[in-house]
């Protein structure tokens, strides 16, 4: 992680609150609900920063480079980095959108 980053997310948010870490026991009751595994870089911010929403005043985003299964890669906007229980539900409202006037908008495999 960039060292300017990792100074920002030791900070408390603009609300004054402290990073809020996820547990071990969190991660782990998430990958066995929703049978994944989660990266260990992500296991790590996790454990460290919790969820976090990276747009506010001092820390609008940041750029990263992903590299999608197709093998292209390409430049994204991290606006905001969710727990487990904001994926998981995320990941359903994709599965079923309300009202389900859409249907599944994201393949069984995949989470947001």
């Amino acid at each position: 992680m960039h060292e300017a980053l990792r100074v920002l997310l030791d900070l408390p948010d603009e609300m004054g609150r402290p990073p809020a870490p996820v547990s071990s026991k969190d991660i782990e009751d998430f990958e066995l609900s929703e049978n994944v595994r989660v990266p260990d870089d992500l296991k790590v911010f996790w454990l460290a920063y919790g969820a976090r929403q990276l747009n506010s005043k001092k820390i609008f985003g940041f750029r990263a480079t992903t590299a999608f299964a197709n093998s292209k890669k390409k430049r994204i906007n991290v606006g905001a980095i969710g727990g487990p229980r904001a994926l998981a539900e995320t990941r359903q409202r994709y599965l079923d959108p309300l009202y389900n006037n859409s249907g599944p908008r994201l393949p069984d495999a995949l989470s947001p």
